[in-house]
């Protein structure tokens, strides 16, 4: 094994403020990474794609995502997967949403800080 194991306690983890309705964590991988959003009723995150899967996970709250203009409700308890390079975006249909997303492989453009879509 040549990866090193990584325990952590996610509220440890450092917060990015996105906006005043979206905030980010993010934990990075040798092969994915994790981003922990918590959204703010009508946080929206922009019309976008990435080479990387996703999935969702939406732990807290709702939120609308659109993907390739088809809609989908995720509520807590329920999660969805994002193919590769699919035009997707979110927006939060309660206050204190809470998403947990993985991605595979990891985002460069996190790393990089070249996710402008954020607009951030």
């Amino acid at each position: 094994m040549t990866q090193e194991v990584k325990h952590v306690t996610l509220a440890d983890l450092p917060v990015e403020v996105i906006s005043e309705k979206l905030t980010r964590q993010m934990l990075f991988g040798e092969q994915g990474n994790l981003g922990i959003f918590i959204y703010k009723k009508g946080a929206i995150v922009p019309l976008h794609r990435h080479e990387n899967e996703q999935f969702s996970i939406i732990t807290k709250g709702s939120c609308k995502v659109i993907i390739e203009g088809t809609e989908h409700i995720v509520s807590a308890g329920q999660a969805i997967v994002i193919p590769s390079n699919a035009w997707h975006t979110f927006e939060a249909l309660e206050d204190d949403t809470y998403d947990i997303d993985f991605f595979a492989p990891s985002r460069k453009d996190w790393l990089d800080g070249t996710d402008q879509y954020l607009g951030h």
